[in-house]
């Protein structure tokens, strides 16, 4: 089945997440065939089913199974495309069909690392390439190829298109696709880039470019221009680049000189250090201190020294773990503490703050304290008081972080010739330990190799677990044929208070357990897995009846523009206000492909068809027809307030055009209220009405193994649009430190929920599902590697599912954040919000399973549940609350005045240099969950993702298959 995807609406630019995968081709083709798979497989074959005996009573609802399946052609030619890519990998099997290098480059599967050679012709490459641009990603093919095919695939056109995503290729661009042409445009979309422009003048010092561009490529240049070509405008162009030239120009008279002082200062501030001391005057010192990096205290001049410059410079100081003294001077004057006594009380979120007092005056008290905080800064402890504490010098216990539990293999301490070694190495330190691809040890087990991705399983397993890699898709079956065992996520991971920073091994290791968890895992079945495949090919019927037939629907005849009661609803639809049944036109946006924006249609009519066997609770529209708006009657979409650019069709024809239009109604307009709005009186009923309709709903379409991939734009990067991957231990590969838990998110009160499918009447815009067992929607992120085709629909599932709970759950937070409870610290709001996770995530759980099953009964026991539920909750309402509410604690305090995370929610937190808003906003000031570059803070909630990750495929696991003989554990 073609995912069936969109942009979402989030920015007023209109702009959207881009799901560049699912639009590639309306069918799967066999590899190795220019033919598309027929619309019917050949056979259906049966298939029975029966609950694994492992999980006892819980499976009760699989004890019934015993149904037909017929898998869709679809299935049938994703799995001979597997079967091919496998034998590429695992083969050597050359790639000689251009369709089938396609698909495994988009598929994040390189050639070239993993040595797979290639004979298919570029001019075929390029041929098949033609219909899939402009989303196919063309970065990802530039990087796979070697360079003899990759310079001979891309022409002037091929290229133009690498660069205007990527503009740091056009070094590495052939000769001959580098014609003037191309520079022009290179130039032209690039002239604000600095690299871009240097390149140009590199590699091309005959092209023309203007002062101005060659400043900002070279700011240095500036200093060779002869003085009549030095303009005042390019001087402060080139400080504002490149601060250090500002020494060229310290003889500069004023006023022209003071504007090149604050054009390098809004740049960063520490460049007052590249102003003579003389022409330094108090503005240019308030200004060094709002930019950072901000000029430390000895970069200004002592009469400009005032308790108030001082005590502001301190306050924006940076943190300076690995600082050279020199650096630390800079900023920390001698003394400072006893300068400024007020800064006493906050001492633990300065860097080696003892140094800030006479040494007279570091009681062992205080030393104590700073012990506990920099055990290794023993030389500002004074030696008497060292003396009296030599157990000080012994090597201090310091709670680990994330990262300090991957390690390499040492290859001192494991020679090639000691594969036992290795193993006890291995099994010690295994699931945190990096692989060398060049230099695989012997010894190590076949289970850490499978961690470690398709380049290193080719090295180091036996034949027959390539042969069962090759037969199933993956590793599906007993841990035990792979050399290790399963083992349960325990109830101390789950409930101790864990950060990144400071965090024990048993919570450490919760997401790999999982990840082997769901490797070691037969497919999954769903208790309405037909139905589910009808669902597929309701939705391809639907869109190769409509396609062929869009040209001729009816054509509008009012007009959209000046029409009062037609108003904008996200970023392309109209609604038809005043009316019942309210009447909505939904336009296909501009580069839009019509396979993503037809289904809404078919599922609509399905759900209706089957929404009283599958119970839905939320409203489903019903679809009316498809339309040729003329672009006359709606002739400036952005003035009407639309924020996405549509696709203009038949534009050859008289009258300029026309738009395509899916017009669907519904009830009312209650259709428009999304989920953490509350009504005009202020009620938050209503929203919280639509989120358990929304619950519930998503896990009974899960049953169908059909999800929605979409119903909230998660970002944790704006700018590049990237999705957040809620449980990336699932969907990349062990190849670097802290890969289990997820990066920041980004805006999640704003852009990341403002626009979204949780409305108050339930869930909404439910054509944008994917089908178990054809996902592809997570090949297209950038933080996901290619994975073993049979763990990588499990791990696309769960990562789906619980990114659709997290969504609902911003909901939730963003709906409550300003109500008087809701602070970790309020014992009402903590159990509201408590009641609230085990009721919604207990309904979604109930609609994907059909029975009776609750989130609590999935945890090692009910005191485990019990604490893992409020150190969740106390967790969810300290980092989403209000920062600086008066009379309240909250981490914007403890951050500013102890350096550190409140001490009741993680007693062994290390102190940190972080401070809100800096680091946990952006530069509009809008929040993150989370430091910026650096993790969510929602762990406890993230490990009980995880851990309904392991459970329900207990729940979800299809029978055991038989193991050939001789193929025994290893």
């Amino acid at each position: 089945m073609t995912a069936c995807t969109r942009q979402k609406d989030v920015t007023q630019s209109g702009q959207g997440v881009t799901m560049n995968f699912s639009s590639i081709s309306s069918r799967l083709h066999t590899p190795g065939s220019s033919e598309p798979v027929p619309a019917e497989p050949a056979e259906a074959r049966q298939h029975s089913f029966r609950p694994l005996s492992a999980t006892g009573s819980q499976q009760r609802n699989m004890a019934s199974r015993s149904i037909a399946l017929q898998p869709p052609a679809a299935f049938i030619a994703r799995q001979q495309y597997n079967a091919a890519a496998m034998s590429c990998l695992y083969q050597a099997r050359e790639i000689s069909d251009a369709n089938l290098l396609l698909h495994m480059i988009r598929d994040g599967i390189d050639p070239c690392l993993l040595d797979i050679p290639v004979t298919a012709s570029m001019k075929d490459v390029r041929a098949a390439l033609e219909p899939l641009l402009p989303d196919y990603p063309l970065s990802r093919l530039w990087m796979s190829l070697p360079v003899e095919q990759r310079d001979a695939l891309f022409d002037e056109s091929l290229s133009r298109q690498l660069l205007q995503t990527h503009p740091q290729f056009f070094d590495d661009l052939p000769a001959r696709s580098r014609t003037p042409g191309l520079i022009d445009a290179y130039v032209n979309d690039n002239r604000e880039q600095s690299s871009a422009i240097a390149s140009v003048i590199s590699l091309h010092p005959e092209y023309p470019v203007t002062l101005e561009m060659k400043i900002r490529a070279q700011p240095h240049l500036i200093g060779k221009l002869p003085p009549h070509e030095r303009t005042e405008e390019l001087k402060r162009l080139a400080v504002g680049l490149f601060p250090e030239r500002l020494s060229l120009f310290k003889e500069d008279p004023e006023p022209g000189y003071t504007a090149l002082c604050m054009a390098a200062l809004n740049k960063q501030g520490d460049a007052l250090r590249y102003i003579p001391e003389h022409r330094i005057t108090e503005e240019l010192v308030m200004l060094a201190l709002e930019h950072d990096p901000v000029a430390g205290i000895a970069d200004i001049p002592a009469h400009l020294r005032t308790d108030a410059v001082c005590i502001k410079a301190l306050e924006r100081a940076p943190a300076l773990n690995n600082a050279s003294k020199g650096d630390i001077a800079r900023y920390y004057p001698e003394d400072f503490l006893q300068c400024w006594p007020e800064f006493m009380e906050h001492r633990k979120r300065f860097y080696h703050w003892l140094a800030g007092l006479p040494e007279a005056e570091r009681t062992e008290e205080l030393c104590l304290e700073f012990v506990q905080q920099y055990p290794d800064a023993l030389h500002l402890i004074p030696a008497q008081i060292l003396d009296k504490h030599p157990e000080w010098r012994s090597p201090k216990s310091i709670p680990p972080s994330l990262a300090d539990h991957y390690q390499y293999l040492p290859v001192n301490l494991l020679p090639d010739n000691n594969p036992q070694a290795c193993r006890e190495q291995c099994q010690a330190h295994g699931r945190f330990m990096h692989l060398d691809r060049i230099r695989l040890r012997p010894g190590v087990p076949p289970w850490m190799c499978l961690a470690a991705g398709p380049d290193v399983h080719t090295r180091g397993l036996p034949p027959h677990l390539i042969d069962h890699l090759m037969r199933h898709g993956g590793p599906d079956g007993p841990a035990e044929l792979w050399g290790t065992r399963l083992e349960p996520v325990s109830a101390d991971a789950l409930t101790c208070a864990a950060q990144e920073s400071c965090i024990p091994l048993q919570a450490a290791q919760v997401p790999m357990q999982v990840r082997e968890r769901l490797q070691f895992c037969q497919p999954f079945v769903f208790r309405n897995q037909q139905l589910g495949w009808h669902l597929h090919s309701f939705i391809q019927q639907h869109c190769q009846t409509y396609a062929p037939e869009l040209a001729h629907s009816p054509m509008w005849s009012s007009n959209l523009q000046t029409a009062q009661d037609w108003q904008v609803h996200g970023g392309r639809v109209l609604c038809h206000t005043g009316q019942s049944p309210c009447r909505r036109l939904k336009f296909l946006r501009a580069g839009e492909k019509l396979d993503n924006w037809l289904p809404e249609y078919a599922v609509q009519e399905f759900a209706l068809q089957h929404q009283r066997q599958l119970e839905l609770r939320s409203e489903i529209p019903r679809p009316q027809a498809y339309w040729r708006v003329p672009v006359a009657m709606l002739p400036d979409p952005v003035a009407k307030g639309m924020t996405s650019r549509l696709e203009v069709l038949g534009s050859e024809e008289p009258g300029g055009g026309w738009y395509l239009a899916f017009e669907f109604t519904t009830k009312n307009q209650d259709y428009s209220h999304l989920a953490w709005q509350k009504d005009a009186s202020g009620d938050t009923a209503p929203a919280e009405e639509g989120m358990k309709r929304t619950f519930h709903d998503l896990g009974v379409w899960s049953s169908l193994g059909c999800l929605h991939i979409s119903t909230a734009p998660l970002f944790h990067n704006l700018r590049d649009r990237r999705t957040q991957v809620i449980l990336p231990a699932l969907l990349q590969w062990q190849r670097n430190s802290c890969n289990g838990y997820p990066g920041s998110l980004s805006c999640w009160d704003t852009i990341a929920t403002d626009q979204s499918d949780w409305g108050i009447t339930g869930l909404r815009d439910i054509g944008d599902v994917e089908l178990y067992g054809l996902m592809e929607d997570f090949l297209s992120w950038s933080d996901t590697d290619w994975q073993l085709p049979s763990f990588a629909e499990r791990g696309a599932f769960m990562n789906t599912l619980c990114s659709n709970l997290l969504a609902g759950l911003l909901h939730y937070m963003r709906l409550h954040r300003d109500a008087p409870d809701w602070h970790y610290q309020n014992k009402e709001g903590c159990l509201r919000l408590q009641r609230w996770i085990d009721e919604r995530f207990t309904s979604f759980i109930q609609g994907l399973l059909g029975d009776d099953t609750r989130l609590e009964q999935l945890f090692p026991s009910p005191a485990c549940y019990a604490q893992w539920l409020d150190n969740t909750a106390r967790e969810i309402l300290y980092w989403s609350a209000r920062q600086n509410r008066p009379g309240e604690e909250c981490f914007a305090v403890h951050l500013r005045e102890n350096g550190r995370p409140c001490p009741s929610l993680y007693p062994e937190h290390p102190t940190l240099y972080f401070t809100y808003p800096k680091d946990f906003t952006d530069a509009q000031g809008r929040d993150h969950l989370a430091c910026k570059s650096k993790k969510m803070p929602l762990f406890s909630l993230v490990r009980g993702f995880y851990l309904l990750a392991y459970k329900l495929a207990d729940r979800l696991e299809g029978p055991e298959r038989q193991l050939d003989p001789g193929n025994g554990p290893v």
